[in-house]
């Protein structure tokens, strides 16, 4: 990943751009950062505010970057809400996102936050994009309802091709589940990093 650049620079002019830092208040400069990336096909019309023409369909990508922290309800129940929220999107693919959203992370504080939690799903250029630009710094968690897929994948295999695996219940207990996961344990309990800059 191109640290630092400025969109469209070229990769030997990339290292040259230092972005500073969003200023923030002291609480959500210790909060995690949580960051991750998607892409999408967008349709498009030949002629902007006309519903005629033929559609064009497009690729966006787009990544997402935010502070997280525990906050308690009026009711005393503990949610996890999203502070300090920031969008990166690109008409084009994940090569063009890859400098914007390195350059977003780096004004998010990515080189000193306290912890860094990449969220995403299974697509491997997303995942080339963490482990080119964010693995030193972040720690790549595969988002629930993909890891889940992930593993009723593996339960088929194991069973073999054409056997059901309706014995094991794994996308009864998956769903079931789903509804109780406590997400915040994937950003709040894991352990901070200790390789930061």
């Amino acid at each position: 990943m191109c640290h630092g650049a400025t969109p469209g620079a070229s990769a030997s002019s990339c290292h040259r751009v230092s972005p500073t830092e969003e200023p923030l208040e002291a609480a959500l400069a210790v909060a995690p950062l949580v960051m991750g990336a998607d892409g999408m096909m967008v349709p498009f019309r030949p002629v902007g505010g006309q519903p005629t023409g033929k559609t064009q369909w497009r690729e966006v990508k787009v990544g997402v970057l935010a502070r997280v922290r525990r906050h308690c309800t009026r009711t005393g129940k503990v949610v996890t809400r999203l502070h300090h929220r920031r969008v990166v999107a690109v008409l084009g693919d994940i090569e063009a996102l890859k400098p914007r959203l390195w350059l977003e992370a780096v004004r998010q504080g990515i080189l000193r936050a306290p912890q860094v939690v990449w969220l995403s799903d299974g697509a491997r250029g997303l995942w080339h994009l963490f482990e080119e630009g964010c693995s030193p710094y972040a720690t790549g968690i595969l988002d629930f309802y993909h890891a889940v897929q992930n593993l009723w994948k593996g339960a088929q295999s194991r069973r073999g091709a054409g056997r059901p695996c309706r014995g094991l219940g794994i996308g009864r207990v998956a769903r079931h589940r789903a509804g109780y996961f406590d997400h915040s344990v994937c950003v709040f309990g894991a352990a901070p990093q200790s390789h930061r800059l």
